[in-house]
């Protein structure tokens, strides 16, 4: 059997804290969907193009807004969980919970 060293305050989250770290990290995630829709849809129409549509001029416009949002969106998530961790622990003292293996 595994022991924890002293000192290094490991523990099981509760549910209560899973659940709350499943809401902070959703609304998160929410929020930077949102902000880097706008911000990419703001940088292709400075960049000359039409808005995003179903009606594209050419399959390489379709591409590389695919592209665009693709990269954009993993950036952002990647963000705002780092953002949703950070402010979790500095409200509650511990670290997120993390999902059990399964």
């Amino acid at each position: 059997m595994l022991r924890t060293p002293p000192g290094y305050g490991f523990r099981m989250a509760s549910s209560v804290e899973r659940i709350e770290w499943q809401i902070v990290a959703a609304a998160t995630g929410a929020l930077a969907t949102v902000a880097t829709r706008k911000a990419l849809t703001a940088a292709w129409r400075a960049a000359g193009r039409d808005a995003a549509n179903a009606e594209w001029g050419t399959w390489g416009e379709a591409l590389a807004w695919g592209v665009a949002v693709g990269a954009g969106m993993g950036v952002a998530r990647v963000i705002a969980q780092r953002v949703a961790a950070a402010g979790f622990e500095r409200v509650t003292g511990d670290p997120p919970p993390v999902a059990a293996a399964s």
